[in-house]
């Protein structure tokens, strides 16, 4: 199931509270036109989970692109969509962790570590 919310003549989203608790970005994502829920059940192991993705037109649902990344690497024999979808896992993985102890950010340290591999991945990327 999918939602779009759009802001009132104010402005302001008036979003239920359920879907307001996974947006990250905060108000760079409800200061944008619109802003995008999209609910999905998805089963692991035989329970049922219910996921909810917030997204815009600059901040993408991670589950989202893991769908794009594995429809390149199902279909081509490329290495850097597995190893993006490797890297996006470990560090939305790592952002859990944070987030389940309270910190808000990564330190300036691993956000700089963070944007080398990227960088790195995208570069051997292009040489493919």
């Amino acid at each position: 199931m999918e939602y779009l919310y759009y802001p009132d003549e104010k402005g302001n989203y008036n979003i239920p509270q359920n879907h307001k608790k996974h947006i990250v970005h905060g108000n760079k994502l409800l200061n944008s036109y619109y802003a995008n829920f999209d609910e999905s059940q998805i089963s692991v192991n035989g329970k049922s989970f219910s996921e909810v993705c917030a997204s815009n037109d600059k901040y993408k649902c991670i589950s989202h692109i893991q769908r794009y990344l594995k429809g390149i690497y199902d279909f081509a024999n490329h290495e850097g969509p597995k190893e993006m979808a490797n890297f996006l896992t470990k560090y939305n993985e790592y952002r859990n962790e944070l987030i389940a102890k309270g910190k808000e950010k990564f330190e300036d340290n691993e956000y700089n570590q963070i944007r080398k591999e990227y960088a790195e991945i995208i570069k051997k990327w292009n040489k493919e």
